[in-house]
């Protein structure tokens, strides 16, 4: 007699029906997530659907990982709570060049690190040809393995890249084979694998950063700064804020709707009212060069890691500004201006040595 096995509709079977099994699933680490898929089909499904993850960010219990792209084209993740770091399978865009990209947009959108254009050199006899590359990978962390995306329209590198709160990927400006400034614009909706184009902008940037603010995507430059404003679809000019640095396109960071600016040893904040940069606070270190800024701890923190004056690889956990520690920093800034007031006055007052 031939026995048949029918798995049970149910998670838990043996729990009673008022408790959520899924419940029980939503809570368990992720690195232990291969073995619930191990269990059965039933359990597989769940785990790997877009709601498991929209649930456990609910619940507030997703894990914090900073993804690295290291000198070895190894994408290596680090876990900041846990300080460990593991490896990720090399994407599929070695298999067609090789290497990684260099200078290959990074972005996290939900459960997706998805990495976009740049530039590889290959030899073609025996001589090195650089090579535009229009290719868009991305790792599902849910499933735990590396998709194909739609390509981009124009093979580009250097572009202004950022994700709005609705999990759209702008893309704007850089460099492409025919021109050395974009002005051509898109935006690829991650769910739907399908890239929509906007308005071209009023001029072409290049070696430009993004960032997505109050319902806006701003391409910056240390030359000009553009806005699309996504309700009206317009483009328009800023003025001039961001000649402060050569490098923006390394070290600019979006945190819960706030852009900063990593300069030197210095923090500073944008004020989109006032179109301002305000001091905030300041690293350990003066980085003389920063490869990469990643928010981590619910937007709450910055990982900031690149080269000091000694030439030596550093990385930190900022803490960013609460409106507690920003009226602190006031108050000190406020204290330490009256001081050097104080002390000049004081300077003015003394005699004069003969």
């Amino acid at each position: 007699m031939k026995r048949v096995v029918q798995e049970s509709c149910y998670l838990f079977p043996q729990l009673p029906e008022e408790l959520e099994g899924r419940e029980c699933l939503l809570r368990v680490p992720y690195e232990w997530h291969d073995n619930l898929r191990a269990v059965n089909k039933r359990w597989k499904e769940v785990v790997n659907s877009p709601q498991f993850y929209q649930d456990r960010k609910r619940l507030a219990i997703l894990e914090p990982y900073i993804c690295l792209v290291q000198d070895s084209n190894q994408v290596n993740v680090y876990h900041p709570s846990q300080n460990r770091c593991r490896s990720l399978p090399l994407p599929p865009i070695h298999d067609e060049f090789g290497v990684h990209p260099y200078r290959s947009e990074c972005i996290s959108v939900n459960y997706n690190l998805i990495f976009m254009g740049g530039s590889v050199w290959i030899n073609r006899n025996n001589l090195p040809e650089r090579h535009l590359v229009a290719m868009v990978v991305m790792y599902n962390f849910s499933r735990k393995q590396w998709l194909r995306g739609a390509d981009m329209p124009i093979a580009r590198t250097h572009f202004a890249c950022s994700v709005s709160p609705e999990g759209l990927v702008y893309i704007a400006g850089g460099e492409s084979f025919e021109i050395m400034a974009e002005r051509e614009a898109t935006v690829y909706h991650t769910e739907e694998d399908r890239r929509e184009i906007l308005p071209v902008m009023k001029q072409g940037e290049r070696r430009c950063s993004g960032a997505f603010l109050e319902g806006k995507f701003f391409v910056i430059t240390h030359e000009a700064e553009q806005i699309f404003d996504v309700k009206t679809r317009k483009w328009t000019f800023l003025d001039d804020l961001w000649r402060c640095s050569e490098f923006l396109d390394r070290n600019l960071v979006t945190a819960h709707g706030r852009l900063y600016l990593f300069e030197g040893q210095s923090v500073m904040e944008y004020n989109c009212e006032e179109n301002v940069l305000a001091w905030v606070g300041f690293t350990p270190r003066r980085f003389i060069l920063i490869e990469c800024l990643a928010v981590c701890g619910n937007g709450e923190k910055v990982f900031v890691y690149g080269w000091d004056k000694r030439l030596k690889q550093v990385c930190y956990i900022y803490s960013l500004p609460t409106k507690e520690t920003s009226h602190e920093l006031e108050l000190r800034l406020q204290h330490e201006h009256e001081h050097e007031l104080e002390l000049e006055h004081e300077y003015r007052l003394r005699p004069a040595r003969g």
